[in-house]
C-alpha cells in the first residue's frame, strides 16, 4: 500500500478528497464571486455534464480562451473529470497566432467569454 493517499490520485480525486474534509470552507474569492468546496464541486459537475452533452468525451480537446476568473477553473476540473484536454489559449493572442494554434491543436470545441 502506498502511504501518500494522492500518489495515484486524479484531479477530479484530488477535488472529491478536498471537499470532503472541507466542504463548507471557501474555495475561491474573487470580486464578488465566493465558491465553497461544495459549490466549486457542483458547478464542475453541472459544466462537466453540460460538455457531455455537446459530445465532448474523453481525450478529446477544448480550447478555453478566457481571462483568469472562476469560470476559468471550473472549466478545467469539468474537462479533467470527463477526461477532455484542455488547450489553453491566452486572451492577448492576435487572430493568427490564435488560428496556428487551434489548427495544430485538433480541438473541437472553443470556449470563451462573449465580450
Amino acid at each position: 500500500m502506498n502511504a501518500n493517499p494522492y500518489a495515484d490520485a486524479t484531479i477530479p480525486d484530488m477535488l472529491d478528497m478536498v471537499v470532503s474534509h472541507f466542504g463548507p470552507r471557501e474555495a475561491l474569492v474573487r470580486g464578488g464571486v465566493r465558491l465553497t468546496y461544495d459549490d466549486l464541486r457542483r458547478q464542475v459537475q453541472q459544466v462537466a455534464r453540460g460538455l457531455l452533452a455537446c459530445g465532448v468525451g474523453p481525450d478529446d480537446k477544448v480550447a478555453v480562451w478566457l481571462p483568469n476568473c472562476p469560470e476559468m477553473l471550473v472549466l478545467q476540473h469539468a474537462c479533467a473529470h470527463i477526461g477532455a484536454v484542455v488547450v489553453p489559449l491566452h486572451t492577448s493572442h492576435r487572430g493568427h497566432e490564435l488560428d496556428y494554434i487551434l489548427r495544430q491543436s485538433d480541438a473541437g470545441m472553443l470556449v470563451l467569454q462573449d465580450q
